[in-house]
């Protein structure tokens, strides 16, 4: 080839290469200003919303905006330079063709010093012999071209997770898969030196399929002419040295296992990539991991089916029943590479204030589990995993508000609707927050501040919000079964038609609160302080109401069948229950029922209430509050002729409750208790058969819980079910007990 030709391709290549490599730098600021741009993402940008602040544009683009669009257009911008590198691709081929040409090596070598030092020149014309630059300068362009682009779109979707946004994910999963296609089909033919798309696939043929081929034709053809004749099968192996036959098949063996194992590597690496993206970094009980994990794992593995060497079962038993604050200890002993060794599904919530392991709120496989269910830990503020999947925010200011500005704020920030599932909020501020209708199912709400927030209609199923503080709060029809409130503070708030069957309400302070209509079966009410509450209406069926402060309480036409009111204090609660019915004289515990007016340590009545009002902020809670208060003042002589009638009616409960034989009618209570938490939620009735006095009937109830016909036990964790196990070993004659047909679902 002429001079002039090999300098007209030089200089072609090098102003190409100008273009390609302006176009590269683009690229890659652009991708570090997006990394910068999504590592600065907080969980309180999620939770808040808050749009995203692009460094030194001083621009703010709505948060899923910014997430919804800019990977697509990260896509289209890494395929636009992909096509400018397949451009200058064919310029240099055409170079390396006419170079090859040149019979001289030492011209063909300036030639080649005289090419720019762009990376991509410098991989395509091959200009460095040595393998060590020739080696960075490969993985100069592997970084930067073909792995930093898949990492940069999987930080889209790992960071956007805890937003819990479906749709979200999805584009994030389109845009990597996008941009993977795009990849296999331009690099390809970049490097390969056809320069044609079709170039590097048919050499792929040929190594995968023709050369192999090839080469067994030709071992073929080499052993039938050492059997017609050719050297003995002593001196095969000088026969394999001297025949010209034999390097064609050694070169066509090698090329083939080059080809098999660099596509093997290269399948591995992007089907790992998707199957990360697809199965493992999921939203919460989305779609895909619906399917996954019902159609293809296995059912959950359970705590008694953990090898040994997976810890201590009775530690970790009594690490699930325990609520002390010090840090979870078994749930990191499971994971050890036996435990994990089992292709099954398993989940833990364990942190200070919970020990949950194989609680199913959802099934979750176990690589999510390790990268993104780590355990969160209360000093650190933060989770023991990788990554999460779900929003941690713990001693968090939300509001950012003193107290005379919160006064005047009506709503600080709203979150209606949102997703929260099995976020970590643990004594963060939420005061006068709208979280009405949000999911906040198995979300972690210890200590955190609900004071005068909305959450009308929210989902807080199975939530922990041991000590919240709640005083004013809005919880009308929200659904919290099985949800533990222990030592919550309620004055005030507004529980009416709100779902609490099952729930843990240990020592919760309800002065003055309303809950009318509010369904409580099996509820745990044990020491409540109900005083002034409004329980009109409210289901009270097998609720334990131990030791519960109920003066001044109105309870109407409540349900009380099959309600624990041993001690219980109800001077002055009214009810409109006449007469004694069947149901509740016979399964209506109400033995030491405390009849005495109400006493309060160190203050008089009117002195304790007003303290009580005190607790519960200004508006339209605290009046509501006093007015259901009023009961435990003088009363109006309306009110007196009520007080009296329902006292005589609690006199003579307690006195057909004492006169009951306990033992003797065990096997009906029990099967009436496991009626309702059978049609309902279990875990309720846990907590009282926990209890170091369990009742007459624990046994028999207890083997009813463990039934296969009670569809309610059937989520309990294996740690919950192992002192059921225990007390239904003692059960006798309890054939009474029926969880299907012992008693009508609420």
């Amino acid at each position: 080839m002429e001079e002039t030709t090999v300098d007209d391709l030089v200089k072609a290549g090098n102003e190409a290469s100008g273009q390609a490599r302006n176009t590269w730098i683009s690229f890659i600021l652009f991708g570090a200003y997006l990394a910068v741009a999504v590592g600065a993402t907080t969980h309180r940008q999620l939770l808040l919303e808050a749009p995203i602040d692009l460094p030194l544009l001083s621009v703010k683009l709505p948060l899923v905006a910014f997430y919804r669009l800019v990977p697509i257009l990260f896509v289209l911008v890494h395929f636009y330079v992909l096509v400018q590198l397949y451009l200058l691709s064919r310029t240099l081929h055409l170079l390396n063709d006419a170079v090859a040409a040149i019979p001289l090596s030492g011209e063909r070598e300036r030639i080649r010093v005289r090419l720019d030092s762009f990376i991509m020149m410098q991989l395509i014309s091959g200009l460095s012999r040595d393998w060590l630059p020739r080696l960075f300068v490969r993985l100069a362009a592997w970084v930067t071209l073909l792995a930093a682009p898949v990492l940069l779109l999987l930080a889209f979707q790992v960071q956007f997770l805890a937003y819990h946004d479906e749709t979200t994910t999805w584009i994030h999963r389109f845009a990597l898969v996008l941009d993977l296609v795009l990849t296999w089909v331009l690099w390809p033919a970049i490097v390969d030196s056809s320069g044609r798309f079709g170039g590097a696939v048919a050499r792929w043929v040929r190594g995968l399929v023709v050369l192999p081929a090839q080469a067994a034709a030709k071992t073929i053809e080499l052993i039938s002419s050492l059997r017609a004749g050719g050297p003995a099968w002593p001196s095969l192996r000088d026969a394999w040295r001297t025949y010209t036959t034999v390097e064609q098949v050694r070169d066509a063996v090698n090329s083939a296992i080059r080809q098999v194992t660099a596509l093997a590597v290269l399948l591995t690496v992007c089907g790992g990539i998707v199957v990360f993206s697809l199965l493992i970094a999921t939203v919460p009980g989305e779609s895909i991991e619906a399917w996954w994990t019902g159609e293809w794992v296995q059912t959950p593995l359970r705590l008694e089916e953990l090898p040994a060497e997976c810890g201590n079962r009775e530690s970790a038993s009594a690490e699930i029943e325990t609520s002390a604050t010090s840090p979870a200890t078994e749930a990191h002993r499971i994971r050890t590479l036996a435990c994990l060794s089992h292709p099954v599904v398993w989940t833990h919530r364990a942190a200070g204030y919970r020990r949950q392991i194989n609680r199913r709120i959802g099934l979750t496989w176990w690589p999510t589990v390790i990268l993104f269910e780590g355990v969160p830990d209360p000093v650190e503020s933060t989770v023991d995993s990788w990554l999460s999947r779900n929003l941690v925010l713990i001693d968090v200011d939300l509001i950012g508000l003193d107290s005379d500005k919160l006064a005047k704020t009506e709503r600080t920030i709203v979150l209606r609707g949102r997703d929260l599932r099995n976020a970590v909020l643990d004594r963060t501020d939420l005061r006068k927050a709208d979280l009405s209708g949000a999911h906040l199912e198995g979300a972690s709400l210890v200590a955190t501040k609900l004071t005068a927030t909305n959450l009308t209609k929210a989902k807080l199923a199975h939530a922990w919000l041991m000590r919240a503080s709640l005083q004013g709060a809005i919880l009308d029809s929200a659904d919290l079964q099985g949800a533990d409130l222990e030592k919550a503070e309620l004055q005030g708030a507004t529980l009416e038609s709100a779902q609490l069957q099952g729930a843990n309400l240990t020592e919760a302070t309800f002065w003055g609160a309303s809950l009318k209509s509010a369904f409580l079966t099996t509820a745990n009410l044990r020491s409540a302080a109900l005083q002034g509450t409004e329980l009109r209406g409210a289901d009270l069926r097998g609720a334990a109401l131990d030791s519960a402060g109920l003066q001044g309480a109105d309870l109407g036409p409540a349900k009380l069948d099959g309600a624990e009111l041993t001690s219980a204090s109800v001077w002055r609660a009214t009810t409109d229950l006449r007469p004694i019915t069947d149901l509740i004289s016979r399964y209506t515990d109400a033995r030491f029922l405390d009849l005495k007016p109400l006493q309060v340590t160190g203050m008089t009545v009117e002195q304790a209430i007003g303290r009580w009002l005190a607790t519960i902020p200004e508006g339209t809670a605290r009046t509501a509050a006093e007015m259901r208060l009023s009961g435990l003042r003088d009363p109006s002589s309306e009110q007196k002729g009520r007080i009296e009638r329902s006292g005589a009616w609690w006199a003579d409960l307690k006195s057909q409750s004492e006169a009951l034989d306990m033992v003797t009618d065990a096997p009906l209570r029990a099967a009436f208790l496991a009626g309702l938490g059978c049609h309902t939620d279990a875990r309720g009735l846990l907590i009282r058969l926990k209890s170091t006095q369990a009742p007459p009937y624990a046994p028999c109830l207890a083997a009813a819980l463990l039934d296969g016909n009670c569809r309610a036990a059937d989520g309990l964790a294996a740690g919950e079910k192992k002192p059921l196990k225990g007390l239904a070993d003692g059960a006798f004659n309890c054939a009474a007990v029926d969880p299907q047909t012992s008693s009508t679902p609420p």
